[in-house]
């Protein structure tokens, strides 16, 4: 076999095997309110100036794809490195990433200094848990704890029609979205 053809057929088992999602890493379908083709309604968050804003006029606005990235906390280290490895991809102007967590934006800009450009990220905060309450994704592993009301770790690829076109709610929270999924995901709204 020559190269091209072996790197070919490397390529089609990354393709068919690297993007697959496990069923038991995953939550199930009929315990989340907002996934892979959900059109989203319009909701409140507080962005990192401390205003509230809305999701249809504000965050997707005019934008051709977003991708919002449902986040346990600033402490979790795995939450952590999907936000920094994120950080760090190119994307077009047209397209943007927000992360969404309970927790007080100070902490977000203590993270946002470990970014590689600093504006990659836009961090907005669900303090009354609501919107995680309208995507169904509440861990309830945590009720009645002192994390009580945080989020799977959930990824969602959103088109600039409000429907969801990606959507990944991991169920074991180590395991994330890589940023070239994010990126192939995007592709394909952007392609429409």
């Amino acid at each position: 076999m020559n190269f091209s053809v072996k790197k070919i057929l490397i390529l089609i088992i990354f393709f068919a095997f690297g993007f697959s999602q496990n069923d038991h890493d995953l939550v199930s379908n009929d315990s989340v309110n907002i996934q892979q083709g959900s059109k989203i309604d319009d909701f409140n968050v507080i962005d990192d100036k401390g205003q509230t804003i809305s999701f249809t006029s504000d965050i997707l606005g005019e934008r051709k794809a977003i991708v919002l990235v449902f986040f346990r906390g600033f402490w979790w280290p795995h939450c952590r490195k999907q936000l920094v490895e994120l950080s760090k991809l190119k994307l077009p102007n047209n397209v943007k990433i927000y992360a969404i967590s309970n927790e007080d934006h100070s902490k977000s800009k203590s993270l946002q200094k470990q970014f590689k450009r600093k504006q990659s990220i836009h961090f907005l905060r669900d303090n009354t848990g609501e919107v995680f309450e309208y995507f169904g994704i509440i861990d309830p592993r945590y009720s009645n704890s002192k994390r009580d009301g945080i989020p799977y770790a959930s990824t969602y690829v959103v088109g600039n029609d409000s429907r969801v076109s990606y959507s990944y709610i991991a169920l074991d929270y180590k395991k994330r979205p890589t940023s070239n999924q994010i990126i192939f995901e995007i592709n394909k709204v952007l392609k429409k």
